[in-house]
Order: structure tokens, then C-alpha cells, then sequence
């Protein structure tokens, strides 16, 4: 950098050495090469010269004479430029497949995938999303009655021992068949379960005459579940 900065200041004087210098035999010049960025790294047509002058190189291998991080000698980095001069971009480095995460919840969706040696915007390093359109769904989502596996483990809903069962309805055990349910008799389940009603009406589950439809009849029981026995219809 100082190279260049001493360029900048003197470009019309002579010991500033904008040209070779020609003072000296045919048989001891050598060639040099413009170096414009000062990074000892030339490009261009030769140029016979006694010695190396200020921006000028020995060397003819420059591929961008305007950058003196960029030339052969110079470790590549992760920048997206080809910093060594060997045709190639971010080569050698520990370059890793990343994922995108349009939903930007931190996990990456499996089947859109990029390789880089660092995260470009929008991807992360795991593909653990099973839906990438929904924040909420992922690994660390909450299994909930919805019809989706919410953190992807590839259950839903009731096949999920971790289900939010707040989430869930009651339903009510029908052991009498009559379409009215036990209170005594309940269980918390997204799907309706076998032989399960969603009330807890039935006053008596272990007869199908007795139920809230059923016509009171003179027999001394409740027949229609309005906790009056044989009463006037």
C-alpha cells in the first residue's frame, strides 16, 4: 500500500520512477512488469529495465493488478474472489452444504441446498425443517391437535407420546351404545376414539334405554336423565 501511495504523490518526477530505469548495458536489463496495486505482482507486456523501479514486478502474474490482496501468493479466503490467481473461487477451503430457512425459524429446508465455505443470507448449516413455509413447525415446535407433525419427527398428533394434550378434546366412553357419553368415563384425543361420543350426557351408560332422549316411563328410574324419577310428561 505505501507503493501505491507513493505513486500517488509524485506522478510527474522523475525519482518517483513511473519508468524503468535505461541507464545500463543490453546484457544486464531485465524484464519488468507494471505492478499498479504494489503487491510484487505484475501484468502486462514486458518492459526491459535495469532494475525494479517503484510499480513495477518481476513477476507477470498478476490477475487483478487493482487489488493487492489478489495474487498468487495470497492465502485464498471465503470472499467469493479468486485470491490466489489460480482460476478458481474459494477453493480449498472447508466449503459445507447450507440450507435455506425461508421461514427463518433456524432450520434449514433438506431439499434446498447450497454449497459455500460461509452462510449466505436466508440458509443455515442443519436441513432439520420439515416445513419451511411455517415458523412453528420444526423441531423444536409443540406437537398440538392440527393435522401437522408440528416438530418434525414424523408423528402427528395422537401417534405423538409428546402432544400437548391441552390441545386435545374430551371425548366420552358410549359403553351403551345410545349416542350419549359417560361423564365418569373420559379421554383427551385429537381423533374421535372407538365407541367415543363428544357429550357426557348419558346418566346411566350401562342401559340404551336411559339417556337424555328417552321417554320417561313409570318403572322408578330417570329415564331421561333430568335427575326427576317417574315425573309428569
Amino acid at each position: 500500500m505505501e507503493l501505491r501511495y507513493a505513486l500517488a504523490l509524485c506522478p510527474v518526477l522523475l525519482a518517483c520512477s513511473t519508468s524503468p530505469e535505461m541507464e545500463c548495458s543490453e546484457a544486464s536489463q531485465i524484464a519488468v512488469y507494471t505492478d499498479a496495486d504494489g503487491d510484487g505482482h505484475g501484468v502486462g507486456a514486458a518492459i526491459m529495465a535495469c532494475s525494479v523501479s517503484v510499480g513495477f514486478a518481476r513477476l507477470n502474474d498478476d490477475c487483478d493488478d487493482d487489488d493487492d490482496t489478489v495474487h498468487p501468493d495470497h492465502l485464498e479466503i471465503c470472499d467469493g474472489l479468486d485470491n490466489d490467481c489460480d482460476d478458481e473461487v474459494d477453493d480449498g477451503l472447508r466449503e459445507i452444504k447450507f440450507y435455506e430457512d425461508s421461514d427463518e425459524d433456524g432450520y434449514g429446508n433438506p431439499d434446498k441446498k447450497t454449497r459455500a465455505c460461509a452462510a449466505p443470507d436466508g440458509y443455515v448449516e442443519n436441513d432439520w425443517d420439515c416445513n419451511d413455509e411455517d415458523a412453528n413447525v420444526n423441531p423444536l415446535g409443540e406437537e398440538i391437535c392440527d393435522g401437522l407433525d408440528n416438530d418434525c419427527d414424523e408423528l402427528i398428533d395422537d401417534e405423538d407420546p409428546t402432544l400437548d394434550m391441552e390441545s386435545a378434546p374430551l371425548w366420552y366412553a358410549d359403553n351403551d351404545l345410545d349416542s350419549f357419553g359417560d361423564p365418569t368415563e373420559e379421554i383427551a384425543r385429537c381423533e374421535r376414539p372407538p365407541g367415543g361420543v363428544d357429550n357426557a350426557d348419558d346418566c346411566d351408560d350401562g342401559d340404551a334405554e336411559i339417556h337424555p332422549d328417552a321417554q320417561e316411563i313409570c318403572d322408578g328410574l330417570d329415564n331421561d336423565c333430568d335427575d326427576e324419577v317417574d315425573e309428569e310428561e
